[in-house]
């Protein structure tokens, strides 16, 4: 599976403290990425993994207070039920997995 070597855009922040050997925290965030890689495993009610299953991402839209879902992407579980896609930040997502 190629989910090992995906790598998003690389952030750097430089932090300077006016104080020495003082480590200050930053906190990063995905705002300047307009994909992310959304990955998990399928997994059946009681615990069993779903190999070889179709899962599909679906963008949700809400028009005059109905949403409207439309397929956007899909992939295939692994031997292991694992997946991974990359999807926009910036929408409301459904994932469905068929067996």
């Amino acid at each position: 599976m190629a989910v090992n070597s995906y790598k998003p855009k690389a952030v750097s922040v430089n932090a300077i403290s006016p104080k020495s050997n003082i480590i200050t925290s930053q906190k990063l965030t995905t705002a300047l990425w307009s994909h992310i890689l959304l990955n998990g495993t399928a997994k059946l009610s009681g615990g069993g993994i779903v190999t070889s299953a179709a899962v599909l991402v679906w963008t949700i839209t809400t028009v005059a207070n109905q949403s409207i879902a439309n397929a956007f992407t899909g992939t295939f579980t692994d031997n292991q039920g694992r997946y991974a896609v990359t999807v926009p930040t910036s929408q409301k997502l459904t994932i469905r997995v068929y067996s």
